[in-house]
């Protein structure tokens, strides 16, 4: 993508930037999305915990705190019983390994999933290996290689391309905040130790996830697999917020707010595919334009 023959000097864009700014400012916010909130006390109603191996139980640590698996051979899930928009959304997490002790060449790590699989909240990977995603059909997932700091957007419960997860230690044993924005074309993954500050974003276009789901909502959760590796997978703070596109809440917060409108301009400033509002490859006075008339036009 280019900057075209009728773009605007910096200078422009941010005196544009500061006008459209104040209407933000001016303007009513949009209701925020439905949550699904943490796992609280894994209410039964609310959650399905799944396994497919004879080990020990998944437990509860505390509070919205999941030891999902704890030995090698193992795989897991636990999903949200209830169905939930996906046109858009943001899913995240914080990733913990505990009592790793030995590594093999088997796949030990987990992935955040949406699927139609026809076993509902009961949907668990086939075996040990792949994330705890193998074979969930009709589904999308962001999967993370614990062992190899790997992460990729697999769908329909196969294996995919991974990538690297920059200078982020996912088996390090600290604390990982985990982070997934899907805006119906483009997903971005971002991930931050909470320890050390090393973080990654990725974006990746990936295209309508409905056409993968069958669907425009899905059952969300979690999945987990140690292969030959002897680890803890443990999940806190899990939260995902779905619903209808709304192009102009590039911070995904479920808001229209003046926060958005300094976003805009930073990706616009970036080239940032998000930026491209009116879809024709280039960065020009008219995305500002189709920004603001999104914006107007509110949130479903």
């Amino acid at each position: 993508m280019r900057h075209s023959m009728v773009s605007f000097a910096r200078s422009d864009r941010g005196w544009l930037a500061s006008l459209v700014a104040v209407a933000a400012c001016l303007a009513q916010a949009a209701p925020a999305a439905a949550q699904v909130p943490g796992f609280g006390l894994l209410d039964p109603s609310l959650w399905r915990v799944n396994q497919g191996d004879t080990g020990t139980p998944a437990s509860l640590i505390e509070p919205g705190k999941v030891e999902l698996t704890n030995a090698n051979g193992q795989w897991r899930s636990i999903m949200y019983r209830q169905p939930q928009e996906a046109l858009v959304f943001t899913a995240s997490l914080t990733y913990e390994p505990v009592g790793a002790i030995s590594r093999c060449c088997s796949n030990p790590g987990f992935c955040i999933v949406i699927h139609n699989d026809a076993r509902g909240a009961s949907a668990l990977g086939a075996g040990p290996n792949l994330y705890g995603y193998d074979r969930i059909r009709d589904s999308v997932a962001v999967v993370f290689d614990v062992e190899t700091n790997q992460f990729g957007f697999w769908t329909n419960g196969e294996a995919g391309s991974l990538l690297p997860t920059g200078t982020v230690d996912l088996d390090a044993g600290n604390p990982i905040d985990i982070q997934v924005e899907y805006d119906g074309n483009l997903v971005t993954v971002r991930a931050t130790d909470t320890v050390s500050g090393a973080a990654f974003s990725r974006l990746l276009i990936v295209g309508d996830i409905s056409d993968h789901l069958g669907a425009s909502s899905g059952i969300v959760g979690v999945g987990a697999a140690t292969g030959d590796w002897i680890v803890g997978h443990t999940f806190s703070n899990f939260a995902f917020a779905g619903g209808a596109p709304c192009p102009a809440d590039m911070d995904f917060d479920g808001e229209l707010t003046i926060f958005d409108f300094l976003a805009f301009q930073n990706l616009f400033d970036l080239q940032d595919p998000r930026a491209d509002f009116d879809g024709d490859g280039d960065f020009t006075i008219f995305d500002f334009l189709a920004f603001q008339n999104a914006f107007d036009a509110g949130c479903p």
